[in-house]
């Protein structure tokens, strides 16, 4: 992938709505709070598995994934792109995890802008940046938290 396609490369994620409602186009809504917080998830799982050693089996990383609960707090509005028809909204992401067998946890917390836009019918689409996500908990904080 070239350096111009990363710069301006977007994670996305798709939040259906199966309710025969359309869903609402804002910061708040719970399905995007849900989206964002499963793509936060997924980076964070990511990150601190790619610095594990390869040995280490299968289930204890399904057991990492488990143990790792991300949340969405306090989204709010930034700016109506009314052109493109999007949202620009900003959150905390919160990270809770288990670090060891006793019920050890550990707590972070960042800001993360995103976009919330219309996906089509009953759909909408939550952007993050894709520089903005690889810098949300990137090994060295990851391995701080955990």
């Amino acid at each position: 992938m070239t350096r111009a396609l990363l710069s301006i490369a977007l994670v996305l994620g798709f939040a259906l709505v199966s309710s025969s409602a359309a869903p609402r186009l804002e910061c708040a809504n719970e399905t995007v709070e849900r989206t964002l917080g499963a793509i936060v998830h997924r980076r964070v799982v990511q990150v601190v598995t790619d610095g594990l050693p390869t040995t280490i089996e299968a289930t204890r990383r399904a057991k990492l994934a488990k143990a790792t609960w991300t949340s969405v707090q306090d989204p709010r509005l930034i700016e109506w792109e009314q052109r493109e028809g999007r949202l620009k909204c900003v959150a905390t992401v919160r990270l809770d995890a288990r670090v060891d067998d006793r019920g050890g946890y550990v707590t972070a917390q960042r800001q993360l802008a995103y976009r919330v836009v219309e996906g089509g019918t009953d759909a909408l689409l939550v952007e993050v940046a894709y520089g903005d996500l690889m810098r949300l908990f990137t090994m060295p904080a990851a391995a701080e938290a955990l």
